[in-house]
Parts: structure tokens; sequence; C-alpha cells
């Protein structure tokens, strides 16, 4: 059985109620179908799969690494 891990960073574990859990997979699987904020619009995050950068329809598979942030900014 294939399995992910997600981590979610800072404010964002707050609303998902986790900070990092691991999923089992059927087989490849939109990131949108494991995680989702309904009221965080989806401009306001990052999504990096084994570093690299990644959108909420990118394809994920066994032992790939979800990371998500929030977008920060300031000035």
């Amino acid at each position: 059985m294939s399995m992910v891990k997600i981590r979610l960073i800072s404010y964002l574990s707050s609303i998902a109620g986790y900070k990092e859990k691991i999923v089992k997979l059927e087989g490849p699987t939109m990131i949108r179908e494991l995680i989702s904020f309904p009221t965080l619009p989806e401009d306001r995050i990052i999504i990096l799969v084994n570093e690299r950068g990644a959108k909420l329809d990118s394809l994920v598979q066994d032992d790939d690494e979800i990371k998500v942030l929030p977008v920060v900014g300031g000035g």
C-alpha cells in the first residue's frame, strides 16, 4: 500500500487540526483530495512535494512528502 506524509507549517496546522499525518493511497492522487482549507484562498498557501513546488492538482504517490506553508508577506 502507498503512503504519503503531509506536514502543515505554522497556523495551517491550527486550521486543519493536525501538524503531521500519514495518509494511505490507492494510487497516484491529487493533493486537493488529501488537504483542504475551505476558509483560505488557494493563492495563500505554498505546496512543496519532496521540496519542489507543486499545486493542488499535482499528483502524489508512494513515499512522497507534502509540506504546506502559508504565504507570508510584509514590509
